[in-house]
């Protein structure tokens, strides 16, 4: 009996009553099998909606029920081994078999991967979900069911956005205008591990320490939820497929047309960072802070072939510290953020640099075209912001009017366009921008800023330690009027290399006081830290009073900072240094108050890296650490 008519056969059983004897003297002993212990629920759903998606393409779906057909056998065969089925033998009888258990829930989960990932390839085989288009001027966000939308990302090739707001409520939305194509389960959206296909139609959430899930952005359906805290590095959207890091820090390849993984052979493992390089052969830029490799896949009869195409080593700067870096010049070279600067890779002479823009106390930046980046600087106050285009190529930075206070930049990655988020968020592409002047000066000016808000604090004449014209460095000057260098109390000992977690909620589990009640409960909120190469320091901070409970997976932890409006406190953290570092707190990014507690944490941490910072309003459950 052909594949086909067993699928037939098969179907009759499952979907009538009972099957006749005559039906069931046409099923092989795996479909009498497959019979009596049908696949779940979810497995299949999954098979439906990739059947659907492939519905007009007969030769993808003759494969695809041949495929099915294969791995059904398998499936019976290798659950039903040792037992004894004849032809003669009822779907009953084999239903009273000790078949396995264990063996088709693991042959099911197999089933959800091959689904899965056939599906996401699939999906990303398709036109964008709405075409990209200009957008123009900034333009505000409706909310529509959302609150208050606190986060969101863009597609690269398709004007399509995920919005989340305050309550984690999640909606893919057209832009511009906000109009709704789809709702998203509660609490999937987790800044900053969203990654929107280039298209549009697939999001995979990765909130730190957990399970990725991908979603269909269309209907808001899960698609597939992997069975590791794996993320996903790039996509390629023209092989169907996608690379990502594995809980082991090997780099893996899921292929979309055959429903598989197999590891990269090219990259190095622990990659970090990734981001997709247009100009053919789906070249992908992988790797980590300061080492990066150019790959290209290409599909063979074998499967995606990976060739090394270059080597990169990021001398300047602390190399990539968040983010992904960002493509501009049609992939020529790449730009990142480095702590508070912002840092550049030249893809085709290999060399690297910053460009310093530290002095404006940047936070994120933005993609206008392909030689202009849009920077907010943040001035003395912590409160007030202004916005600028920054030329990549003329190295001149020139003010961009926004209509006003329009909050911070969102990073929304390698899209050409913006998002501000403060008390209300905007999206726009197109900026008109004022007089350049060379970053170099501008920076220069905001240091003379600096000096004299220094001076003036301590009551010095005006102009006091200001530098000369022109000067590069602050000059030597008589003491008490140099700047003075920033005292770490507290983590003298702690390694120049430290990396920093931070942790914002506002309250513990188990929600708020009843209401009228004073009481300000404590709550517990679990932290687990996962082993790291390099020391960490953990800054916990909330609105309402949490016992934060840390269990230690063979994490160097360096010290805990305790921030809050209420005191907190912490255990499981051994005979590292616990700090109070005052009232600050933040459980949502890209805010003034993200704002202040970062600056009140530098205050302990100076320039050692913030590697993570993760947040909601009501806290449970946190991860961090890991190589």
């Amino acid at each position: 009996m052909n594949a086909a008519n067993v699928l037939i056969a098969l179907s009759l059983c499952v979907v009538l009553p009972g099957c006749t004897r005559i039906q069931e003297a046409a099923l092989p002993v795996t479909g009498k099998v497959s019979a009596a212990f049908p696949v779940s629920a979810d497995v299949q759903a999954a098979h439906d909606r990739l059947q659907v998606l492939l519905a007009d393409d007969a030769r993808a779906s003759e494969i695809f029920a041949a495929e099915t057909d294969s791995r059904m056998t398998v499936r019976a065969l290798d659950c039903a081994k040792g037992l004894s089925i004849g032809r003669l033998d009822s779907v009953a009888s084999v239903r009273a078999l000790p078949v396995d258990q264990s063996c088709l829930q693991e042959r099911d989960r197999a089933l959800l991967q091959f689904y899965g990932i056939r599906t996401i390839g699939a999906l990303l085989a398709e036109p964008p979900l709405r075409p990209r288009k200009a957008v123009g001027p900034i333009a505000k966000l409706p909310r529509g069911r959302l609150t208050y939308i606190t986060y969101g990302t863009v597609a690269r090739d398709a004007n399509v956005a995920v919005l989340r707001d305050n309550n984690n409520d999640a909606e893919v939305v057209e832009i511009p205008g906000g109009r709704p194509i789809a709702a998203l389960p509660r609490a999937v959206v987790s800044e900053p591990n969203n990654y929107l296909s280039p298209n549009g139609r697939v999001i995979a959430v990765s909130p730190m320490g957990q399970t990725t899930t991908f979603y269909e952005a269309q209907s808001g359906v899960r698609v597939w939820e992997a069975p590791d805290d794996m993320r996903v590095l790039a996509w390629l959207p023209g092989l169907g497929s996608f690379l990502y890091a594995a809980r082991d820090g090997v780099v893996m390849i899921a292929d979309g047309l055959t429903g598989t993984t197999s590891e990269h052979p090219v990259a190095a493992r622990n990659s970090t960072y990734g981001t997709y390089i247009s100009g053919g052969h789906e070249r992908a830029l992988i790797g980590v802070a300061h080492e990066l490799n150019l790959i290209e896949h290409r599909r063979s009869a074998q499967g995606i072939r990976a060739t090394d195409v270059a080597h990169f080593r990021i001398d300047s700067g602390r190399g990539i510290t968040a983010g992904s870096p960002v493509p501009m010049r049609a992939g020529k070279i790449v730009v990142f953020k480095s702590m508070r600067d912002i840092g550049w890779l030249d893809l085709e002479r290999g060399a690297s640099g910053i460009w310093e823009t530290s002095a404006l106390r940047t936070l994120n930046f933005a993609k206008l075209d392909e030689t202009h980046l849009m920077i907010t600087s943040v001035e003395q106050d912590s409160l007030t912001t202004r916005t600028w285009s920054f030329d990549i190529v003329e190295g001149t930075i020139a003010p961009v009017d926004v209509g006003g206070y329009r909050g911070l930049i969102v990073d929304i990655g390698d899209r050409v366009g913006f998002m501000l988020r403060g008390d209300d968020a905007w999206f726009g592409d197109e900026v008109a921008a004022g007089e350049p002047t060379p970053l170099r000066q501008l920076g220069r000016d905001y240091e003379l800023e600096v000096q004299k808000a220094f001076a003036r604090a301590q009551g010095l004449p005006d102009g006091a330690a200001v530098p000369s014209a022109g000067a590069e460095r602050w000059p030597t000057a008589p003491a008490p009027a140099v700047m003075p260098r920033a005292v770490l109390p507290g983590l003298g000992d702690v390694p120049q290399d430290a990396q920093i977690h931070i942790i914002g909620i506002y309250e513990g589990e188990g929600g708020a006081a009843p209401a009228g009640s004073t009481e300000h409960p404590v709550r517990n909120v679990r932290v687990r830290t996962r082993a790291s190469n390099r020391p960490i320091v953990l800054v916990l901070t909330s609105y309402e009073p949490v016992n934060w409970i840390v269990t230690d997976s063979g994490a160097r932890i360096a010290a805990v900072l305790l921030g809050g409006y209420y005191a907190s406190s912490v255990t499981g953290v051994g005979n590292a240094n616990v700090l109070r570092i005052g009232r600050e707190y933040a459980y949502e990014p890209n805010t003034d108050a993200y704002l202040r507690l970062r600056k009140a944490v530098a205050q302990y941490t100076g320039d050692r890296e913030v590697r993570s910072f993760q947040s909601a309003y009501t806290g449970a459950d946190f991860t961090v650490g890991g190589n």
